[in-house]
């Protein structure tokens, strides 16, 4: 007897859904600002920071 494995969405995933629908929706709170500006934070100003960091470290020889 096969078992089913279902499948789910990871609830950080949830986050970028909820953090894009009120501009594309046309309008937007102040805690949907704040919430926007932290999921920009963390998915692109965290990582190029860390490869600008690594670029400047990185022993040029």
């Amino acid at each position: 007897m096969a078992t089913s494995t279902r499948l789910s969405v990871p609830s950080f995933a949830k986050i970028r859904v909820t953090a894009a629908a009120p501009p594309a929706a046309g309008h937007m709170t102040g805690g949907d600002a704040v919430r926007l500006a932290v999921s920009a934070l963390l998915s692109i100003v965290a990582p190029m920071a860390a490869g600008v960091w690594r670029a400047v470290r990185k022993d040029v020889a």
